[in-house]
């Protein structure tokens, strides 16, 4: 019985060693991968919430205009790359390029064609931000040019004479003796060295008596 007995405690003793030798603590930790990081939390192109203008009103320019246009996206981390703007009427104002300025803000911009009127948004997906009306009209020159002095007639006021130009003239001589009053105004062609022509107007109880002008285009 004896005999029997170590027979048994030996071949146990064999097979725990060989056991052990298969595979060590080592080797058993190496095996354990870790855990992958979740993605769920990742935004993808459809995890915008939203598009806003923060040109909240409606935008007037001339035909020499230029506006800055200013988006916020949401969330901050969402790519600017599918965005597209739209502009309803395409012939009225066309879009710069846009470029970001912040984590979440976009900033754009839109130069006239010709006058007239338009909407714009931007788009992306599902996503459409609000939409904002565009008003396009010609430029006109706050100076005064030979084409405005030509349509400027003895017997005007002052304040036709000023909607015909544009802007108030300067004042350059006051008279007043009795009941005579005489203001002559001054306007010039513009500021740069191109533009160095002037007309001057002589008023007579607000109504124009006569007009001269020098380099005018």
């Amino acid at each position: 019985m004896k005999k029997y007995l170590g027979i048994a405690l030996a071949l146990l003793t064999i097979l725990s060693f060989v056991a052990c030798s298969k595979e060590s603590p080592y080797e058993t930790l190496k095996s354990i991968e870790a855990p992958k990081t979740s993605t769920t939390n990742q935004l993808s192109e459809n995890d915008l919430v939203s598009i806003e203008f923060l040109n909240n009103s409606d935008i007037e320019m001339t035909t020499r205009g230029f506006e800055t246009i200013r988006v916020i996206l949401k969330p901050e981390t969402f790519s600017v790359e599918n965005l597209e703007w739209i502009s309803e009427n395409p012939e009225i104002v066309k879009f710069e390029k846009s470029r970001t300025s912040t984590k979440d803000k976009l900033l754009g911009a839109i130069s006239p064609i010709k006058p007239g009127t338009t909407t714009i948004y931007i788009k992306c997906n599902d996503v459409v931000s609000q939409k904002i009306t565009v008003n396009i009209s010609e430029y006109v020159s706050p100076y005064i040019t030979l084409e405005k002095y030509e349509r400027i007639k003895t017997g005007m006021t002052y304040q036709q004479v000023k909607g015909i130009i544009g802007e108030e003239g300067t004042l350059s001589s006051e008279t007043e003796l009795n009941e005579y009053s005489g203001k002559i105004y001054t306007w010039k062609q513009g500021y740069e060295i191109k533009d160095l022509g002037y007309a001057s107007f002589l008023f007579q109880d607000d109504k124009l008596v006569s007009k001269s002008q020098v380099g005018l285009k």
